[in-house]
């Protein structure tokens, strides 16, 4: 089943979406969204298929996930250059005291 499959079944909604639905399911009114479609088509969101003129909601739905940092595969963002070695030793500067 694909993902388009997962999302109609799961939710019976349309695929794509004009830009009454697409404020509505956003939830920002929609003389915002001409402002937050150029921000957010700025940092990346898909644009409208030129076919249908209209927002493939499984597409918009999974870069916001993305650019909100939340995904169905952990984490996206990189946290660094795995280290499995050991600590060093301490060492310990502290001179021993010697019993006279």
């Amino acid at each position: 089943m694909t993902v388009s499959e997962k999302h109609t079944e799961c939710c019976g909604q349309p695929l794509f979406v004009n830009s009454t639905e697409m404020a509505r399911r956003l939830g920002i009114a929609e003389g915002e969204w001409p402002r937050v479609r150029t921000y957010f088509e700025g940092n990346g969101m898909p644009t409208k298929d030129p076919v249908v003129k209209k927002w493939f909601w499984p597409a918009i739905f999974h870069w916001l996930n993305h650019f909100y940092g939340i995904s169905d595969h952990g984490s996206l963002v990189r946290d660094g250059k795995e280290n499995w070695d050991p600590p060093p030793p301490r060492s310990y500067s502290r001179k021993r005291r010697i019993k006279e």
